[in-house]
């Protein structure tokens, strides 16, 4: 009989420790289940996060461009007609954006391939020393060309900053 205690406490050990083994995988996985889901969603959020950062800064980006554009056109300086930059745009295209927007931007934009070509010209006509009507051309770019492209960069800026207002950052999650 005292060999049959033994074997029954040997089996009873074994049988112990198999539901320990068993209950401690089982929480170890769940607990491995429950980092892993954390950090996912951490991650998520950092992509979110990253993603909104990434916007706030084209379209920020697109702002100073708008405003540089203005101030090249609000007073311009006959001496010197400087070309309309278009990088900003180029980046903030794959935006989402209002259409509103969307459509002032391309207006304000496509004057300014207007403006950029009639001062592509008039430096032309300068390198090629025709000099008996550069003078009007230059006064007439500077004044009625400037004031129509400065209306439609105005009217772009004015929506675009009405979204960068709108479009709070969310507050950064720990």
């Amino acid at each position: 009989m005292d060999l049959v205690a033994v074997a029954l406490q040997v089996v009873a050990a074994i049988a112990a420790g198999a539901v320990v083994g068993y209950v401690t995988q089982r929480l170890a996985f769940r607990d491995a289940r429950r980092l892993a889901a954390d950090e996912r969603a951490a991650a998520s959020a950092a992509a979110a996060l990253a993603a909104a950062d990434h916007r706030g800064s084209l379209l920020r980006a697109l702002r100073d461009e708008v405003e540089a554009n203005l101030r090249l056109v609000t007073r311009p300086d006959q001496s010197h007609l400087g070309q309309m930059s278009r990088s900003g745009w180029d980046d903030a295209r794959a935006l989402e954006l209002p259409e509103a927007l969307r459509a002032q931007l391309r207006v304000a934009y496509n004057e300014a391939a207007i403006w950029n070509g009639a001062v592509a010209r008039v430096d032309m006509l300068e390198a090629n020393n025709v000099s008996f009507s550069v003078g009007g051309v230059r006064t007439q770019l500077a004044s009625q060309e400037a004031q129509r492209v400065h209306t439609e960069f105005d009217r772009a800026r004015v929506e675009l900053l009405s979204l960068i207002q709108s479009e709070k950052p969310p507050p950064p999650k720990l």
